[in-house]
């Protein structure tokens, strides 16, 4: 049986809930991606002064605020683009776009450190 993901609420998370939910994360996170790198690929072949190129802009936008959106609705802070933290009450863990697992903490005074390592939660 699937596991019932809350969604719009303020959460916590332990580096496990944390990597539970990455599957998740990556798959919204390589949908988004893909679509914009369609866009991109097409952006490319455009002058900027063309009609198409501000759609097609409008389009790259949308794509990010949409992944945004589905991030935010998971309890998730989306800090860069395809960059996704999660609020450890002492800090956050942080996966980005092509990493395996949660792979950073960073503390509140911005401190980043290999996740589980002795700078982690433990301070």
């Amino acid at each position: 049986m699937a596991e019932i993901i809350p969604i719009l609420s303020e959460r916590k998370f332990t580096e496990e809930e944390a990597e539970t939910l990455l599957p998740t994360v990556k798959r919204i996170t390589v949908q988004a991606a893909l679509e914009a790198a369609k866009i991109e690929e097409q952006l490319r072949f455009i002058p900027r002064e063309e009609p198409i190129f501000a759609r097609l802009s409008g389009e790259m936008d949308l794509v990010v605020r949409r992944w945004a959106i589905k991030i935010k609705k998971l309890g998730l802070r989306p800090t860069a683009l395809w960059i996704v933290d999660f609020d450890a009450g002492e800090g956050w863990f942080t996966w980005r776009l092509g990493d395996e697992h949660v792979s950073h903490f960073s503390a509140p005074s911005g401190e980043l450190t290999a996740s589980g390592s002795e700078k982690g939660l433990q301070e």
